[in-house]
């Protein structure tokens, strides 16, 4: 696995109090990396409370669609892939996602059903908290963008504020 290397999108900040920059420029100054850390497919090693390790966030969201129903297809996302025909899964965004959807007829039916908290965002948030509770460097980047809104930019795609991170940040 390479550490650090990401396949996803960006985040940019907009401060809500002009007094605040010095946060920001201290991430730029620190951490070159420090838009990509924040992001859910930047490859960074978390344990979730299931014991299992997984390389990114979006690798434990991808395998959770399937942790009722399919055990197995759970775990083939999970750093600890030892299959010869599903290696790649585990440390490589593109592939993950292409095997999710090779898969998608198995995903557990409660995954994205709408509701007060839906599955999907619940397993999100288990694993941003694990992601940042057990990487220090990534805490402390998140803790530096302060009470700024966290704005996530994908190609092609609309900016969607992160509310669930910015959530993380105000529990720390």
């Amino acid at each position: 696995m390479a550490l650090g290397k990401d396949q996803g999108g960006s985040y940019a900040l907009q401060q809500t109090d002009a007094g605040k920059d010095r946060g920001i420029a201290s991430l730029k100054h620190q951490k070159h990396n420090w838009r990509r850390m924040l992001d859910d497919s930047f490859l960074v090693p978390f344990t979730s409370p299931d014991k299992m390790r997984w390389n990114s966030v979006t690798h434990y969201v991808l395998g959770s669609q399937f942790k009722k129903g399919r055990p197995d297809i759970y775990a083939a996302f999970s750093a600890e892939n030892k299959t010869t025909e599903n290696n790649n899964i585990s440390e490589k965004i593109e592939d993950a996602k292409k095997f999710s959807e090779e898969n998608k007829k198995h995903i557990d039916s409660d995954f994205y059903e709408i509701g007060v908290e839906p599955r999907h965002i619940q397993e999100r948030a288990l694993a941003l908290e694990a992601k940042f509770s057990q990487n220090r460097d990534f805490k402390q980047v998140l803790m530096e963008t302060k009470d700024a809104k966290l704005i996530q930019f994908k190609r092609k795609m609309p900016a969607v504020e992160d509310e669930l991170l910015m959530k993380l940040r105000k529990k720390y």
